[in-house]
């Protein structure tokens, strides 16, 4: 058991995956609220009140999304991505649908697309370093 641990403790690649993981998920969502704050905050105070879900399942929804993403890159299933993608989009399509003057769709995608940026620019940087270190 001593060595198992021992043998972790000692992974370079354990730190690796640690550090790319709570950079994506929380330095991720604190840079992703910072680009969309501008947005919400121009957008039309009816339409912000009217913004679907919990007040703070986005920031929920976000972490997962980039948990998977990342976790999906590392582990060689690219094509996941799409698949996660479009099952957001189906998800947020009335939303989308119902804003005539588009500006929940464009918050939505500002937000998604600097979420899934950065989760698939940290996923492909984690398999270039672990090639030097594994």
């Amino acid at each position: 058991m001593i060595d198992v641990v021992r043998s972790i403790v000692t992974n370079p690649l354990v730190y690796l995956y640690a550090c790319a993981y709570v950079a994506v998920v929380f330095g991720g969502g604190y840079l992703v609220q910072k680009v969309t704050q501008s947005f919400l905050a121009t957008m039309q105070s009816s339409l912000a009140q009217l913004k679907p879900g919990l007040p703070s399942a986005g920031k929920y929804i976000g972490w997962v999304e980039r948990i998977l993403i990342l976790t999906f890159i590392v582990g060689g299933y690219e094509t996941a991505v799409g698949f996660l993608l479009a099952a957001k989009a189906l998800v947020r399509y009335p939303e989308i649908q119902e804003d005539t003057r588009g500006h929940f769709a464009e918050y939505f995608l500002v937000g998604t697309l600097t979420s899934v940026g950065l989760a698939l620019i940290a996923g492909m940087a984690v398999n270039k370093l672990r090639s030097f270190l594994g």
